[in-house]
């Protein structure tokens, strides 16, 4: 562990009142003590603008962005342009780390000298339900080290549940922000665009980051446009013409086949069939004009199931994999494989 290695934790906050004190102890007490706490208050109308306050008086550690609401990736884009550690790390602010979180990742990402550490995490709404036990880091046991394409393509990424959170990224190699105005997909969209220039990264098999549980079921979580909004916005980026690394380019565009694929099918089985339609035409016609930089093969197979994706689910479903709409909608919640 090299103390002299700042990290930025860059922790947007809306109405969080109720869980705001949980979240910054959980940080403050950590282990590992250089670091600096970027909160950026995104309009909040509760009282989570007055506790950032207080708490900024008593830790020289914490800053404060005050801004005017713009949604979760608008104030992740703000605290990105305040950073000035050497790491960076996403902290939501309903949830909570273990104690020795910064200190684990630090340890990882300089001793294997990759390019970005991912950790698994625990699921609760509850905090006395998480027990942390102490980690020795001398023993390596709990991580590996993959490279980047290995991890990309072999679903790895999905199988981790790979949000903006729960990672440690160097700083210098965070190339893209955050597309604003897009509920679903926006650290999809990020880790696509800046994880696939990675050479290698650590993958830590340990649960020190914990999520909220939201208790709101699922289905009603976003809209057919919500989900499609995301992957537009992919398209329209690719179809400006401005450089784009043809790794990152090539990467976009099979992740929005595969989704645009997946919603498809899913907003169909919930009785939103015109909507997902026409929203998934819109991606498929763009992705028409720029899909040379895939296989030919890739391309065939793509351009077929943007169209009929019940293909491939009856294919999932004779193979044993029973799809329905609930599931699917929680396989795209954590990001596991579709």
């Amino acid at each position: 562990m090299n103390k002299d290695n700042l990290i930025s934790v860059i922790i947007p906050v809306y109405n969080s009142e109720k869980y705001l004190t949980r979240c910054l102890d959980s940080i403050l007490a950590n282990t590992y003590k250089n670091i600096e706490v970027i909160c950026v208050n995104d309009g909040s109308t509760d009282n989570s603008a007055k506790l950032l306050n207080e708490y900024a008086i008593k830790d020289r550690r914490m800053r404060i962005i005050h801004k005017s609401n713009g949604g979760l990736s608008s104030a992740r884009n703000a605290g990105l342009r305040e950073i000035k550690g050497k790491f960076l790390t996403f902290i939501d602010s309903d949830d909570w780390i273990h104690p020795q979180y910064f200190e684990i990742l630090e340890n990882a990402i300089v001793n294997d000298d990759t390019d970005a550490v991912i950790c698994c995490f625990k699921q609760s709404n509850d905090v006395e339900s998480v027990k942390f036990e102490k980690i020795d880091l001398q023993n390596v046991d709990y991580k590996i080290v993959i490279d980047i394409q290995d991890f990309l393509s072999k679903h790895i990424y999905e199988a981790h549940r790979v949000y903006a959170c729960g990672v440690l990224y160097k700083a210098e190699l965070i190339f893209s922000s955050f597309p604003e105005g897009i509920k679903v997909i926006e650290d999809n969209l990020f880790n696509t665009m800046n994880m696939t220039l990675y050479s290698k990264i650590t993958i830590i098999n340990l649960a020190i980051y914990v999520y909220y549980q939201n208790s709101d079921s699922i289905m009603h979580t976003y809209t057919c446009y919500d989900a499609f909004k995301g992957l537009i916005w992919a398209c329209d980026y690719l179809n400006t013409g401005k450089f784009i690394d043809v790794k990152v380019r090539r990467a976009l565009i099979e992740f929005v086949y595969k989704r645009s694929m997946f919603y498809r099918y899913a907003f169909t089985q919930i009785q939103q069939k015109k909507e997902a339609e026409k929203y998934a035409d819109i991606c498929r016609k763009q992705l028409l004009n720029i899909d040379e930089c895939i296989s030919i093969k890739k391309r065939k197979i793509f351009r077929t199931l943007i169209k009929y994706p019940v293909l491939y689910y009856f294919y999932k479903f004779i193979k044993g994999d029973i799809i329905n709409a609930e599931n699917l909608f929680a396989l795209a919640k954590i990001k596991q494989p579709i």
